[in-house]
């Protein structure tokens, strides 16, 4: 059985369009500026309403997150830190919270 080779050609093709065309899920890029940090870890604050953040200042610098501010008590500074460790592109947690309690 001789099968012509523009044939398998064919075939090869046809089975390989499905890679080629998009199977393969992009990554998207995802910002990493200090500023789009900033804004994930402030609403990664808010998506916790049970943590009252309201004196709470985050800056940003070289992806190193620094909490400053007053909160209500020591086990809220303690929940923050891995909140904010979590968020991508966060590499570091400086954690200069003062408890009230």
């Amino acid at each position: 059985m001789n099968i012509p080779s523009g044939v398998l050609f064919a075939l090869f093709l046809g089975l390989s369009a499905p890679i080629s065309s998009g199977c393969i899920r992009q990554q998207q890029r995802i910002d990493m500026s200090d500023a789009a940090i900033r804004a994930r870890v402030k609403s990664a604050l808010k998506q916790r309403p049970e943590l009252d953040t309201g004196l709470l200042s985050v800056s940003v610098h070289n992806r190193t997150v620094y909490l400053s501010g007053m909160i209500a008590t020591y086990a809220m500074k303690r929940k923050l830190g891995p909140i904010v460790r979590r968020v991508q592109g966060v590499q570091a947690v400086v954690n200069n919270l003062v408890p009230q309690e």
